[in-house]
């Protein structure tokens, strides 16, 4: 029997991933996302702000349970890198990503899966929606173009220009090899740890 996104725990998470994977968000067309989430912000009664370079900011008030810990920045990226198998049909601008869920894990069978950072994405979605996260006031910051150059991050309204004079440090990782694209892939655990987009289904 097969397994939907909206069926994997937890479903908050899920089910907001299983929304941006319909969404057409390769780098330098994020339009469509951009539009959705500013709708989505307008409904759950959320202030979002736009900078002139198209970063979003959505504004999270404290739950009511919270101890008035410092306001927390949950940040992601919403484009995504288009690659897809020789043989696909596939049209970045206006399809949206097919998915399967395969045991554990989650798989684009033809195309880059859009976990990264999708995943990201809805997890901060979650994280201010979920009735049951207790959280400090948060601010949602969602940025465009990450993969071709880091273009949100460095031209963020208000970041130092030290940083913004050059590209971001990139945090250290593990060195790995290039896999298809049919190979990327995210696990489907049950608990709110998703894990990073993958290459392989092979353990950590």
């Amino acid at each position: 029997m097969s397994v939907t996104l909206t069926e994997l725990e937890p479903h908050v998470v899920w089910n907001y991933f299983d929304e941006i994977r319909k969404i057409p968000r390769p780098s330098k067309h994020e339009e469509k996302i951009q539009a959705w989430l500013k709708a989505w912000a307008e409904e759950q009664g959320f202030t979002v702000r736009e900078d002139a370079a198209g970063n979003l900011v959505v504004s999270v008030s404290a739950s009511p349970d919270s101890d008035g810990a410092a306001p927390v920045v949950l940040q992601g990226h919403v484009d995504m890198v288009p690659e897809k198998n020789r043989d696909s049909g596939h049209d970045f601008l206006t399809d949206p990503i097919e998915v399967v869920v395969d045991g554990d894990w989650v798989v684009a069978p033809d195309t880059t899966l859009g976990a990264d950072n999708g995943i990201g994405i809805a997890m901060a979605m979650a994280a201010a929606t979920d009735q049951g996260c207790i959280h400090p006031a948060l601010e949602l910051l969602f940025t465009i173009d990450e993969e071709t150059g880091l273009t949100g991050a460095t031209e963020l309204d208000g970041i130092p220009s030290s940083i913004s004079s050059g590209r971001p440090r990139p945090c250290p990782r593990r060195s790995r090899s290039r896999s298809r694209a049919s190979e990327e892939v995210i696990p489907a655990w049950t608990s709110t740890r998703t894990g990073p987009t993958r290459s392989s289904c092979s353990p950590a």
